[in-house]
């Protein structure tokens, strides 16, 4: 027999063996609807982050009850991608901002967090220092040189009670002499932590940068503690090393930034955004500002209404970079493509600045990101992936119980309606119980939810 027969039956095998492997209990299905998996790892998820559960229940029953849900949600997902959902304008343009958002994301992930290693020693540094706080005296500038001055004056013997009256408008700062109080290192701004736990009580920092301004430093008190446990340290370990690459993230974003945006150029044209913020006060309701409670800042109505009767407005240009320029209208297009709780208040001109700069840096950074083919990370387009099906689910919920929805269309309402029922019969739930209980006492998971990733996914509401 030819050996090229045997070799083929051997490669035969290996891929067989390969497409055979059993899966881990987190990637296996939990619960079947149809063609459509859930698996263990985005119930856990969910369940955790996203508790929908009501009532004194068991964590049997409060596991089946939001698995359950999330059956439901996979029903009307399969409702939606039938109705033709997706391709409408709306959905589309909120698809498009999922995607670059977490395109984005995974830039910083790769050009960023991914470059900055963390040792085993590294980390039980950060775990000492989680334990120390100190007492802090500060000056505050928001130049090098106004900072410089400062510093000198102390040198002077000039006292750091007279120099807070002149540097602070916060009357309890200007009062107790900049006096911050006993604070924990890993708390600071990331661009002060190392320096300040480098200082001996009562020494004076030279002018340190901030993500603020600059800072005159002088530690008061130290508080520590004595107790430092290896075993508390290894069970924890990773939590202090993500901490501790999270600050090196942030000071390290922001030479990355300097790198990637280095030439560019951001002109934000004051006198359009002055008019349009007075004008946008007939018609955005400024009161909802003064609630604690996380209400959308602009409504989509809102938008509406203000891009209808923005008149001449509406074709000025707002903000021009490296050539281009976003006018009012196409302003107010990008705000209405974004989840309303993602959307900045149009009410403060400083804030409305900033935003403004921040969306134009994305746009660049975003191109880069497509450059780079970030858009075809496999982990990326999961994600995205995951994204789109609850996106679709939640907008065919919509468009099946909401009041307006059958009143704008009566028989398009009553077909979805319909759609939903029999896909229900169609399409039977089966759920393995063995797995979704499989690891149901408090202990087991309370470990699950301290491997929860520190940033939660962000969450896309419209």
């Amino acid at each position: 027999m030819p050996r090229n027969f045997f070799l083929t039956i051997a490669i035969l095998l290996v891929i067989v063996m390969a497409g055979c492997k059993e899966k881990s209990p987190a990637q296996q299905a939990v619960a079947r609807v149809g063609n459509e998996e859930v698996r263990f790892d985005d119930f856990l998820y969910d369940f955790t982050v996203f508790p929908q559960y009501r009532g004194a229940l068991t964590l049997r029953e409060a596991r089946l009850q939001h698995l359950n849900q999330m059956a439901d949600r996979a029903v009307l997902y399969l409702a939606a991608e039938e109705d033709g959902l997706e391709n409408t304008p709306e959905i589309q343009s909120r698809l498009r901002y999922i995607e670059h958002k977490e395109v984005l994301k995974r830039l910083y992930q790769k050009d960023v967090l991914d470059k900055i290693p963390v040792s085993d020693e590294e980390a039980w540094e950060e775990y000492k220092r989680s334990s120390i706080q100190v007492r802090l005296r500060h000056l505050f500038a928001p130049t090098r040189e106004e900072a410089e001055i400062y510093y000198r004056r102390l040198q002077s013997g000039e006292s750091f009670a007279k120099l807070a009256r002149e540097t602070f408008l916060d009357s309890t700062l200007a009062g107790s002499g900049g006096d911050l109080g006993f604070v924990a290192i890993p708390d600071l701004d990331p661009f002060l932590a190392d320096s300040v736990y480098n200082l001996r009580i009562g020494q004076v920092s030279q002018p340190l940068k901030s993500s603020f301004g600059y800072h005159i430093m002088r530690v008061e008190d130290v508080k520590q503690s004595v107790f430092l446990s290896r075993e508390y340290f290894t069970e924890h370990k990773e939590d202090y090393a993500n901490s501790l690459k999270n600050r090196r993230a942030r000071v390290r974003s922001a030479e990355y930034l300097a790198e990637k945006l280095k030439g560019k150029s951001v002109t934000v044209k004051t006198a359009v955004m002055r008019e349009l913020l007075d004008f946008s006060k007939g018609y955005i309701n400024l009161r909802r500002q003064e609630t604690p409670l996380p209400a959308p800042r602009v409504t989509d109505l809102e938008l509406e209404n203000l891009a209808g009767n923005a008149g001449d407005l509406f074709d000025r240009a707002l903000v021009e970079f490296n050539g281009e320029s976003w006018s009012v209208g196409e302003f107010l297009g990008k705000l209405q493509e974004m989840p309303p709780l993602h959307r900045p208040s149009i009410s403060n001109e400083k804030a409305l600045a900033r935003h403004l700069i921040d969306m134009v840096r994305d746009e660049l950074l975003l191109r880069e990101a497509y450059r780079q083919g970030i858009h075809n990370d496999r982990a990326l387009q999961e994600t995205t992936g995951h994204w789109r099906k609850q996106l679709l689910a939640d907008e065919f919920k919509k468009r099946i119980y909401w009041a307006e929805y059958q009143q704008e269309d009566p028989e398009k309402w009553q077909a979805r309606k319909a759609l939903y029922q029999d896909l229900k019969n169609r399409a039977p739930v089966s759920i393995d119980t063995t797995l979704l209980f499989h690891d149901v006492t408090g202990t087991q998971l309370q470990q699950q939810i301290t491997a929860l990733p520190a940033v939660i996914r962000e969450y896309y509401v419209w």
